[in-house]
Formats: structure tokens, sequence, C-alpha cells
């Protein structure tokens, strides 16, 4: 006889293994409590044990991993906390291949020594003039020596080439002291744990398209849709219906359409009445159906809007303002602190505003296919486009004893989460979104 094991059994299973304020990668974990307006949604939140450590970091300040989970369930909530932090950790600790399978020095010796190697012109990614001084990377120089990794490049085809740590590999520090330039960063988008290899592969392709659409929409010249509701999208309104209080918080969808790349981005603002803070909060959703994209951008965006919250606060009791500098936003949570005040929101509701509303049942129809047809039909969109795309196993033993598989997947041809005041204005990518438009900070965490 099979024994199935329910949801909760699994989590309490899953949290003997991972939280513990001394050893697990969990180190906090806990619930935020319910506005008296707010979404009737859990939204559960935690600290990363610290990795830095072991990467040759500085400390982070709490939070700065944005570690959590949102849904209508607790189980839900706790879940995604338990798997993000798995993810978190993953992609820092992946630093540690560098010592074994690295290389540091130049682009031009690699290129004298006929090895493959990312082209240069996708690692010079800013116009200094025309962005805030100071700034916090500098151009890159192709004589200068940098540290590379090799990844499978399963976009074009091609078997490996050397890349950037800076740009792929969360947890690296550039060796300063050995005369490194840092010229970019990377980011968590694009890095996903799941149960499965194929799933976490399937998620953090779509967490790459979504970014990609959603840094092209906002610095870009392309227009969002704004989506009407009716019945292709009947789920989704009933438990909007049921956990958004009336007189509350309300919420708007817009989809953020891709140029080439396949799946629904979407975009959820949360909006607040009377003017009450956090006065916006966006949030992000992509998958193969529409409603189940709306669905993710709107727990993300309750996420968002408790992250405001919570930053709000912070700031106000440690430095006793509220906005923030917008001409140096040079970390996420400065994002969404802008967009949480009037003159941010402002330019939020200015880049939305002039949406057209189309209906869901007028948008394209969803198409129903495997998890490995999917992640085919993606990868294939980034070989027809003409789109290098890398991919990492990051599992390590560890994360395998806890029944994950973790996978990093990165393309230079797409547009990856920037630092708000700090976009990649010469990205050769914008021309898809009608060219690069302004240096407004994006509102995304």
């Amino acid at each position: 006889m099979k024994i199935t094991i329910s949801p909760e059994q699994q989590l309490h299973e899953l949290k003997n293994k991972m939280y513990s304020p001394l050893c697990g990668l969990l180190t906090s974990y806990g619930y935020n409590i319910h506005e008296r307006f707010g979404p009737r949604v859990y939204v559960s939140g935690g600290e990363l044990t610290g990795a830095h450590l072991l990467v040759g970091q500085q400390a982070p300040k709490p939070g700065s991993y944005h570690i959590g989970g949102t849904g209508i369930l607790g189980y839900e909530a706790a879940i995604k906390t338990y798997g993000e932090t798995a993810e978190r950790y993953a992609g820092v600790i992946s630093a540690l291949q560098i010592s074994d399978k690295g290389r540091f020095e130049s682009y031009d010796s690699l290129v004298m020594e006929n090895e493959p190697v990312l082209s240069s012109e996708k690692m010079d990614l800013f116009d200094l003039e025309s962005l805030p001084h100071p700034f916090p990377f500098l151009k890159f120089n192709p004589a200068s020596p940098i540290t590379w990794v090799q990844a499978d490049n399963i976009g074009f085809g091609e078997d490996r080439k050397w890349i950037p740590a800076q740009q792929f590999m969360i947890g690296y520090s550039p060796r300063t002291d050995e005369g490194e330039r840092r010229f970019s960063a990377a980011v968590s988008t694009g890095t996903a744990v799941h149960t499965s290899r194929i799933k976490a592969l399937q998620s953090a392709l779509y967490e790459l398209i979504q970014i990609d659409s959603a840094m092209g929409h906002w610095y870009g010249r392309t227009s969002a849709v704004r989506i009407g509701f009716d019945s292709r999208v009947k789920d989704l309104q009933h438990v909007l219906d049921k956990h958004m209080r009336k007189g509350g918080s309300r919420a708007e969808f817009y989809l953020l359409p891709s140029p080439d790349l396949p799946g629904f981005s979407v975009a959820c603002l949360i909006l607040e009445p009377f003017g009450r803070v956090p006065v916006v909060s966006v949030g992000l959703g992509a998958a193969d159906s529409l409603e189940k994209s709306m669905y993710k951008a709107w727990l993300e965006g309750v996420g968002v809007k408790t992250l405001a919250s919570w930053s709000l606060v912070n700031r106000l009791s440690e430095e006793g303002v509220g906005d923030v500098d917008t001409s140096a936003m040079y970390d996420l949570d400065s994002s969404v602190i802008h967009a949480a005040f009037p003159e941010g929101a402002s330019k939020v509701f200015e880049r939305f505003g002039s949406s057209a509303m189309t209906n869901a049942s007028d948008l394209p129809a969803d198409v129903e296919r495997d998890d490995d047809e999917d992640v085919r039909h993606i990868i294939g969109a980034f070989k027809r486009s003409g789109k290098e795309l890398y991919c990492s196993d990051l599992t390590t033993r560890d994360i395998a004893s806890l029944g994950f598989k973790a996978i990093r997947v990165w393309s230079p041809d797409t547009l990856s989460l920037c630092l708000p005041s700090a976009p990649p204005n010469k990205h050769k990518r914008f021309n898809d979104y009608g060219g690069f438009a302004h240096v407004d900070p994006h509102p995304y965490p």
C-alpha cells in the first residue's frame, strides 16, 4: 500500500532539516501580521544562514536576501520561503566552485588563446556619461583581468563558453586587490529550486523572461496591456473577492509582452486608497497560462507591499526620514520604498497609465504542454531569436539531501534585474523594446 504524506507533514519534515537559529540554512522564520485593510493573505519571511562567510563577503543587512513567501494558505507561504532559502543559499555558495574551475585573466588573453569566450560587447553595458554619479560600476576593460567560469550554452547550441563570474555567480566578490574591476553584478533572477530538475529549469527560465519583459517595459518605449476581467480568469476573480478586503487595497493587472519569448509576463499593481503608504507596490509573475501568471503576480505584489511597509518602518526608525535619494538608488529595498511615496508612485502610474485595456479572453490563448515540452519550447525560442542561454546545475550534496535540485540560467541577450539607478542603458536588448527611454528608478525588489 502506498503511503501518502500530507503537505503539512512534508513541510514539518523540511523544517526539521532546514530551520535552526544555530545551524540551519534558515536561521529565523515568521509571519507578518495582517493589516486592518490589507489582503487576507499569509506573508512569511526568514533569514539565510551565514553563507557570506564561506565566500568572503561582508555580512548583509537583515532582509537583504529578500527571502519570503506569500499564499492564501499558510503552507503555501511557508514552502515558498523554505524553497527560496535553498535557492539563495545555492546562488551564494556557487562561488566556491571558482577555485577549482575558474580562470583569472583578461578577455584579450582568452581571445589570444582561442578560448571560447563571451563577446566583449555583451559586457560593456553602461554609457557612464548619462548615468548618475558616483556610479558603482566601472567600464569593462578587455585588457584587465577578471574571473571567468565555464557554463553550458544551451541557447546557441554551442557546448561551453567562458563567461564572467561577476555576471553569473551571485556569491562572487571581485578580486579587487589583484586588479579586478567591478563592471556588473549578478542577481538571483534565473536561479530556482524544485523537487525535480525539469521544474527547477522551467521556473528559472520563466523568471528570466519575466524580468526581461519588466525591465524592457520600464526603461523602454513599449506599452503594457491592462487586463480586463472576464470568464477566462473567473477563478482568480473568486480568489480576489475572497481575500481582498472591501475598502482596502485593490489590484490592477498588466500584461508585459515580450518581443520574442514565450509565456505570459504579468505585473500586478497593489494600490492603497486615500493616499495611504505604501501608495503602490508592484509584483511580477510569469507562466504558460495567463491566469496562473496573474495569480503569481498578485501574490508577489502583496509580498512586495509587506516588504515596503517593513522597509519604511525600519527606515523611519533608523534614519528618521521617509523617501530615498533617487540619484543614487543602488539597492533593491530603495526601489520599493520610493514607489511607496507619492513621487515614486507617480512614475509607476505614468508608466502604466497609458496602457490600453483588453479583456483576458481576447489575449493570446494558453498553450498546454507538459513540463519537458514547455522547457524545450522556451529554449527553442532563445535559439530562434539568436540568444545565448547559459545553464549550470548548482545542486550541492546538502541541497540534494533536502530533496531539491538547484538550477541557474542566464542570458547576456536579455535584460536582468538592475540596481534601480543603474540601468544597462547600452544593452542592445532595449532595441527590441523601442529603445532606451529614461533613467527613472524601477519599482521592483
